[in-house]
């Protein structure tokens, strides 16, 4: 399994490790999680990374690090509102 962390920049701190299978798999949480309204990783996306940071091998329970690589920032996730125009407003009647 692969080994992930996300990263608080502002805070220069990381999430305690999660493992998933794929990348792809870490990915699709992250996106999840990025996109809860009441989230820090919502409301402060431009702060937060997904990081790969290893391996981790289920049948020995040994731990391979590599040097902790990005994958995505929650700002992917999670576009800028841009505020209604008068044109919207007209659209939405």
């Amino acid at each position: 399994m692969k080994l992930f962390s996300i990263h608080d920049s502002k805070a220069e701190t990381y999430g305690q490790p999660m493992c998933f299978k794929t990348t792809a798999e870490a990915i699709r949480n992250f996106q999840s999680w990025c996109r809860e309204p009441e989230s820090n990783l919502f409301k402060f996306s431009s702060d937060y990374s997904l990081l790969e940071l290893g391996e981790f091998d289920e049948s020995t329970g040994n731990i391979t690090t590599h040097q902790a690589r990005i994958i995505s920032n929650a700002s992917e996730f999670n576009p800028p509102i841009r505020p209604m125009s008068l044109d919207d407003l007209e659209a939405r009647n």
